[in-house]
């Protein structure tokens, strides 16, 4: 299941980037990550972080983490939010605390897409989002695409999950 879910964004993607070139007015393509999500996808990409599902971070002996769960144990290493028992960070379990979404500047607690630029898009009818408006990272997560797929989503296409490099 995991790589048809990743091969038909992929697809959509390939399409989008032959498409590209009728998005040239919009500015916000040149968007780069920045070094704060760069360690993201870097960690994603290390292996050090065992995917689960549902939850930022579930188990108690053996851990797995959402993706973003790993923003979350990665901001609280940098002090942005507290971890707390029970695998929550700032009392949540199931969303992006607010002080991590700021931090990382994603669009969305729970990785959305960036319906904004993606409407601003179809106004212009130059490429057709439908399918994607409520697509997350953290759907995404659930339904089996992996952390290095889901790092390379993040550094292709930052400016669908990413309000500003940081």
């Amino acid at each position: 299941m995991e790589k048809n879910i990743y091969n038909e964004i992929r697809r959509d993607i390939e399409i989008f980037n032959i498409e590209k070139a009728k998005l040239n007015q919009f500015s916000f393509f040149e968007q780069e990550l920045g070094p704060i999500q760069k360690k993201l996808v870097e960690a994603l990409k290390s292996g050090n972080y065992k995917q689960g599902i549902n939850e930022l971070v579930s188990g108690l002996f053996v851990k797995t983490y959402c993706i973003l769960g790993v923003a979350c144990e990665l901001a609280s290493k940098e002090n942005i939010v507290a971890k707390r028992l029970f695998n929550t960070y700032d009392d949540d379990s199931m969303v992006l605390p607010r002080k991590v979404q700021v931090y990382y500047e994603f669009v969305t607690n729970m990785g959305y897409i960036n319906t904004e630029r993606i409407l601003e898009i179809e106004k212009n009818k130059k490429l057709d989002f439908r399918n994607y408006k409520f697509l997350s990272l953290s759907s995404m997560n659930d339904f089996g695409v992996s952390f290095n797929d889901l790092a390379d989503l993040l550094e292709e296409f930052p400016w669908l999950f990413f309000k500003k490099a940081v």
